[in-house]
């Protein structure tokens, strides 16, 4: 217990935990001062044997006057004198007055508000109470801290948990997160514990330091290349082998696996069971990244990182950058799908494309691969009707060529036929020809070389004297050789020849 009072004029002022025995407080006759935030009423003797037996023990300077007979005995001398310092006095104190002292000094020194900042640490909830250690960032830690980060015992009752709920909205605590309270000092008689009881809660503060982390580590993916990294891979249009990275048994893999065997098609998808929430979130989620990189190539088409829906300050788990450079450095496309429709967190930013819940990243997989089908089909289908039209066009074409040939030969040999036809009345005439010829008789000329003697020759060689003449008979078929000699030559005009040929005729 923490009760002590103060005589102050004609009232005393008591103050410390009250709320307990409020209505034994009310019964002796005291009024609750909700201004000044403290009981007040009569200081008779009767009224402080009353208050000694509920617990209550002087402030500074109260001495033994002012008490009644029946009540704990103090030292008239102050417990703690102005300066502030603990008397050093032979005097054994019981355990009970040396907790008097003690709550009396925090009382005193500690009866005001105070804001702290700190990092939550065992973080735990009973009865709609909340209670957890507030501890010293790492970066404030040095060495006259002796490397050690010093720690509040912090709780937030469920009555000022409602109060501020308006406030919070979807804000929670958590482990790890950097908050801004204010608080007020109460020490606990029964435990010797002093607590800081959580009055409020900065939200910016909190929300501020996130957005300059996530600041940082943005400046860092930057400078490293590493911003866009993942979005330079290429994903699959038949996306089938999936990485899942999400927590086992959790209702994103449920949704996720649920709108797969919706889309009736057959995808290989192997779990990566990580705590997606809390401190172990970066060692999973990057051990798993990493182990999935290291797999032989075209082991998985893509990597789905997802979780359920959650708190705003939920996205912190994610805005880490050993998870960051993790999906960066990934060789297939990061897909993820934290569940958050307004918010989004750096590993949306650096994967290959983020999506808002697992049932929507599940289908976009399912569309990806349904639309690359579709498109294969109405190519084949377009390609076959091409093909159609092609062959369609080259028969027609096939026919008009085959007219054209047909009509081309047609008249090629109409034409054969005519020339044929001609030839074969001249070799007619030329047989009729001859056969007259042959009737007639005729007469070959050679030289003693047997070389046929021409009527030219005849004209210009001089030297030619003795010739034979070869004589056939077109009816008996004899052949007559008769050896001859050119006496002479003689031309004739053609006066000669046409009065020759006359007279040929005439004799005939």
């Amino acid at each position: 217990m923490n009760r002590s009072y103060k005589v102050e004029g004609s009232i005393c002022v008591l103050s410390g935990d009250t709320f307990p025995i409020k209505d034994r407080i009310k019964a002796l006759g005291y009024r609750w001062d909700a201004a000044a935030k403290r009981w007040a009423g009569p200081h008779s003797p009767e009224a402080l044997t009353a208050l000694a037996n509920l617990g209550f023990v002087a402030f500074v300077g109260q001495d033994t006057a002012t008490t009644s007979a029946g009540a704990s005995e103090v030292s008239s001398t102050a417990l703690v004198p102005e300066n502030g310092t603990v008397p050093q006095v032979e005097k054994t104190w019981s355990v009970r007055e040396f907790v008097s002292l003690v709550a009396h000094i925090i009382q005193t020194h500690l009866g005001g508000a105070y804001w702290i900042s700190g990092e939550i640490t065992s973080l735990k909830q009973s009865n709609g109470h909340v209670y957890f250690d507030l501890a010293e960032s790492e970066e404030n830690i040095t060495i006259e801290s002796s490397g050690r980060a010093a720690s509040v015992s912090c709780a937030l009752w469920a009555g000022k948990r409602k109060f501020l709920a308006a406030k919070l909205g979807d804000f929670q605590l958590a482990e790890g997160l950097k908050i801004r309270v204010l608080i007020h000092c109460e020490f606990r008689r029964e435990t010797s514990r002093i607590s800081a009881i959580v009055d409020d809660i900065d939200v910016e503060y909190t929300l501020g330091n996130l957005a300059l982390n996530r600041q940082a580590i943005v400046r860092e993916l930057r400078k490293r290349g590493l911003y866009d990294r993942n979005k330079q891979t290429q994903l699959t249009h038949l996306p089938q082998r999936i990485a899942l990275i999400t927590a086992g048994e959790s209702r994103a893999l449920s949704d996720f696996m649920d709108e797969l065997k919706q889309s009736k098609v057959a995808f290989s998808v192997t779990l990566y069971d990580c705590h997606m929430q809390g401190e172990n979130t970066s060692r999973d989620v990057c051990y798993a990244l990493n182990l999935i990189s290291g797999m032989p190539p075209k082991t998985f088409d893509c990597v789905i990182v997802t979780r359920g829906g959650g708190s705003r300050l939920d996205l912190r788990w994610f805005d880490d950058l050993d998870i960051c450079k993790a999906i960066a450095y990934s060789p297939i496309p990061v897909i993820t799908a934290i569940g958050h429709f307004e918010d989004v967190s750096i590993a949306d930013e650096v994967a290959w494309c983020a999506e808002k819940t697992p049932t929507g990243a599940a289908g976009f997989l399912a569309d990806r691969l349904s639309k690359t089908v579709n498109e294969i089909f109405l190519r084949v289908d377009s390609l076959s009707r091409r093909a159609i039209k092609r062959i369609h066009l080259e028969r027609e074409s096939l026919a008009r060529t085959e007219l054209k040939l047909v009509e081309s030969a047609k008249r090629k040999l109409a034409m054969e036929r005519r020339l044929l036809t001609g030839i074969q009345q001249t070799m007619t005439l030329v047989r009729k020809s001859s056969e007259k010829t042959l009737e007639r008789g005729y007469a070959l000329m050679h030289d003693k070389t047997g070389h046929i003697i021409t009527a030219a020759r005849i004209l210009t060689d001089t030297s030619l004297r003795d010739i034979t003449l070869t004589l056939k008979d077109a009816k008996t078929g004899c052949t007559i050789e008769v050896d001859s000699e050119i006496r002479g030559v003689r031309t004739l005009n053609n006066n000669d020849e046409q009065k020759n040929k006359s007279m040929q005729e005439n004799s005939r």
